[in-house]
């Protein structure tokens, strides 16, 4: 094939395939630009509120996704066993490596499964990252949902993963999720459970161990057997610090769940398609939010309808 010949390379990856809800329905009630004769004014004011509304919201989800992952790029446990003449080492495990694509509404987050200790980095900065965005979206409106799959793949030239890894988180959020919740596929529900099972048998090993328990804390099973990002569960909050905890709480927790109360109320008298999700949501708060009364929640649950 000469100089036409296309090389590639074919590893594992972590992917993460996380969407923001509500971006479809909202587009959906307009068609096609309103530039032709006779469209009133109120047409057009129509059209760019709404174009105006989503711009707004995928911009803020690239840019609090780009804040998240660097801010997320180390590992904030204790780590007094791990010796001097190591410390190049660790410097090199603290690297997550996570690498993000942009899709339209969508986030693609991907990770490539190398040596142990950067992976498991790597993975913990992807749980924590959609951990401490998700109550965000929530309280502006904007709830999210993903699916994050361990599978092979490649990474094209001009950027992005492709294979079966993007396919199957990709049809984790698309087809398994169905409500405003993160996947976790099997394959990687399983990795993790393997790594924190492992002997450590140096620094290292304690490391990857600790790490993927860590990992494993912040996951829960739902009730139709999917395991998920726990975003409000124990796990979570116990690794974040306390001034994180009570600034969650105070900013973002409060109106979130208000927004939930509101538009479960709302769609229930509307009768809306739309109430299956929203009464998820507000069954799992109603589960958690006890967890995160000593750092500041303390406004009265309400529970969905009988």
């Amino acid at each position: 094939m000469g100089n036409n010949e296309i090389t590639f390379i074919m590893n594992n990856y972590v992917v993460a395939y996380i969407d923001m809800l509500g971006q479809r329905s909202m587009l959906e009630e307009v068609s096609a630009y309103p530039l032709r004769g006779g469209q009133s004014n109120i047409t057009i004011h129509k059209f760019e509120k709404y174009i105006e509304q989503c711009k707004l919201s995928i911009d803020i989800l690239r840019r609090i996704f780009d804040e998240k992952l660097n801010d997320q790029n180390k590992i904030h446990i204790n780590l007094e066993n791990i010796p001097v003449d190591k410390s190049l080492l660790f410097a090199f495990t603290q690297q997550s490596f996570v690498k993000k694509n942009e899709f339209s509404d969508s986030i693609i987050l991907y990770l490539s499964i190398s040596d142990v200790f950067s992976t498991m980095n790597g993975i913990y900065c992807i749980l924590t990252c959609c951990s401490s965005i998700y109550p965000l979206f929530i309280a502006i409106n904007n709830p999210l949902r993903g699916g994050i799959a361990l599978h092979w793949g490649t990474e094209m030239e001009s950027g992005g993963i492709y294979g079966p890894a993007y396919y199957q988180a990709y049809k984790l959020e698309n087809e398994n999720a169905k409500y405003p919740r993160i996947i976790i596929d099997k394959e990687l529900a399983y990795y993790l459970q393997k790594m924190s099972d492992i002997n450590p048998e140096n620094s290292m090993d304690i490391l990857a161990v600790m790490t993927a328990r860590l990992c494993l804390s912040m996951l829960s099973t739902d009730n139709d057997g999917y395991d998920i990002i726990d975003y409000l569960g124990i796990g979570y909050r116990d690794v974040i610090t306390p001034n994180d905890r009570t600034k969650l709480v105070k900013e973002f927790l409060i109106d979130a769940y208000r927004y939930i109360v509101d538009e479960y109320q709302r769609l229930y008298r509307e009768e809306s398609v739309l109430l299956e999700k929203y009464e998820y949501l507000l069954k799992y708060f109603n589960t958690r939010l006890p967890l995160w009364e000593c750092d500041g929640f303390n406004i009265p649950l309400v529970e969905p309808y009988k």
